[in-house]
């Protein structure tokens, strides 16, 4: 039987959980919530979700440090405040085959340097949760355009959380591209209220560029709340529309707009597909670690000299989550 660890069951650890319940092996689930509240909504969304011929049996702690032995899988969906802490001592004291954590992953760059060596040392195989390379569409785009010689994106909406949703959109840009971000400038960023005290939310602009186009990342202090990606390049544009889940791709030289009907997954029915993958080949379409702390240590750079200016001190904990 396997065994999977969920850390913090809060809204996307309870998706997490109803994800791991539609798992295709039989599998001992240990979860991991203090706060009784989201421990009983994130109960109630796990029996949600109807068997499916296989044992997943559901056991409940208050500390992670009561853990021990082998894990399978570990999921961390902490806050990014302590998840650090948390990431170390599982890697430190069990013996862990993959372990996926939430973004934003750290707040502080030189824990994405110190975390390299530990998972370095434990060999461990770490992922950060950026699905959007598992959606079908996005993989059949990558392969459309891996002859662009310029690609631009553009996203943009109503406080659709810059600061905590960005690395999305980063790792998005990265994976369709082929290419690494070089140049970031977030000077044009106003805070609004966040709805997870202690951490901070922005509406604006963020630019980014690559060597082969360039980033556009804008938020807007209206309701209601929307996202919409659009990616241009010499052959084609492509409005996506996530929430509608649809897409509209027009042709540079012709004219012709063509819409697509996309299913792009709730987390919900993600984990699963991931958790079974890794299972049968040792691996799975997430981005892995390294390639994620290097996205990571960019944004938070630069979410870091935003508010080191705006406030004339040095800002070394980024306070996003």
């Amino acid at each position: 039987m396997k065994k999977i660890a969920i850390i913090g069951c809060g809204n996307i650890g309870s998706r997490h959980l109803q994800a791991i319940k539609k798992c295709r092996y039989d599998m001992t689930i240990i979860a991991c919530e203090n706060n009784l509240i989201s421990r009983e909504i994130s109960n109630e969304r796990f029996l949600e979700i109807e068997q499916n011929g296989y044992v997943h049996e559901l056991n409940w702690i208050d500390d992670y440090r009561s853990m021990k032995g082998e894990v399978d899988v570990v999921i961390i969906a902490t806050s990014s405040n302590v998840r650090y802490e948390i990431a170390t001592w599982l890697l430190e004291n069990l013996q862990i085959g993959m372990m996926i954590l939430e973004k934003v992953v750290f707040q502080k760059n030189e824990d994405f340097d110190n975390f390299a060596k530990i998972v370095s040392r434990e060999k461990t195989d770490v992922y950060v949760n950026c699905p959007r390379r598992l959606f079908s569409f996005y993989s059949q785009l990558k392969q459309d355009l891996r002859n662009s010689n310029m690609i631009n994106m553009y996203v943009y909406g109503n406080n659709w959380g810059i600061a905590c949703n960005s690395i999305h959109m980063i790792d998005l840009y990265e994976y369709i591209s082929d290419n690494s971000i070089e140049k970031y400038d977030s000077n044009e960023l106003k805070e609004v209220i966040c709805k997870r005290k202690g951490f901070v939310e922005f509406t604006g602009d963020i630019r980014l560029v690559s060597s082969r186009g360039k980033l556009i990342l804008s938020a807007y202090d209206m309701e209601p709340m929307n996202q919409y990606i659009t990616i241009v390049t010499e052959e084609k544009i492509i409005n996506i529309d996530e929430m509608s889940n649809e897409a509209y791709i027009i042709d540079n030289k012709t004219k012709s707009i063509n819409r697509i009907d996309v299913d792009f997954k709730y987390q919900s029915d993600l984990t699963c597909d991931v958790i079974d993958d890794y299972f049968r080949e040792k691996k799975c379409g997430l981005t892995s670690y390294n390639d994620s702390a290097n996205m990571h240590k960019m944004f938070i750079s630069g979410i870091n000299r935003y508010l080191s200016d705006r406030d004339n001190m040095e800002v070394e904990l980024c306070p996003i989550t």
